[in-house]
């Protein structure tokens, strides 16, 4: 979601490499799996 503080980003193009980087996450827990962990962790703030 974007603040007052933040402009409304649309249209902007990524990059491969950043986008590999943005779901190049790891996990805190142990037992969750990480491409759930990929998948979900962007939806959330």
């Amino acid at each position: 979601m974007s603040g007052p503080d933040k402009p409304k980003v649309i249209g902007e193009e990524w990059s491969d490499e950043r986008v590999k980087s943005f779901l190049a996450i790891t996990p805190y827990d142990s037992n969750i799996n990480p491409d759930f962990n990929a998948l979900i962790k962007p939806t959330r703030p």
